[in-house]
């Protein structure tokens, strides 16, 4: 008993140890590579079905691995699907699939991105908040916060109480 085993006494029981065959080891690998053969085949990243990678996840590669997603197996649908759609509208009017969600980034590097896009002008303010699911500032917040952080605020654009950029 001191050695973790099992102690049996008398004669009226009887030991039997369970086990897994090694054909039926062998047949339960078979189903992870089956698995991986299955995401290889469809694209599907392989640890999303029940696969293995074959290599250690990290941080780095886990968003790396969205974007493979996106790209490889959901884009190629998804052009179909927008182009189906765009057929039915009337011109110039199109659809289009936004897959940022998908593979959002980290907090640190959406918010630098965002910075970056307000001071070249490519995104307003108003448009990187609502990237954010967050609502545009009324002219008195906007007020507010221009007075709290005027040094940041000059080289960003900044709404009106009309809605417009000044």
């Amino acid at each position: 008993m001191r050695g973790r085993d099992v102690l049996v006494t008398g004669s009226d029981y009887d030991l039997t140890t369970i086990g897994v065959p090694a054909d039926e080891a062998r047949f339960i690998e078979t189903l992870k590579l089956t698995a991986t053969q299955i995401a290889s085949v469809y694209g599907i990243p392989p640890e999303m079905i029940g696969g293995e990678t074959g290599s250690s996840m990290t941080y780095a590669n886990v968003e790396q691995q969205a974007i493979n997603f996106v790209s490889y197996t959901l884009r190629p649908w998804l052009v179909r699907v927008e182009e189906a759609v765009t057929a039915l509208m009337p011109r110039p009017q199109y659809a289009r699939f936004n897959v940022d969600a998908i593979i959002r980034g980290d907090l640190l590097t959406r918010m630098q991105a965002h910075e970056i896009a307000t001071r070249v002008g490519v995104e307003t303010n108003d448009e990187a908040r609502a990237l954010e699911d967050r609502a545009p500032l009324t002219p008195e917040q906007l007020a507010a916060w221009q007075s709290q952080y005027r040094a940041g605020a000059s080289s960003l654009s900044t709404r009106d109480a009309t809605g417009g950029t000044e």
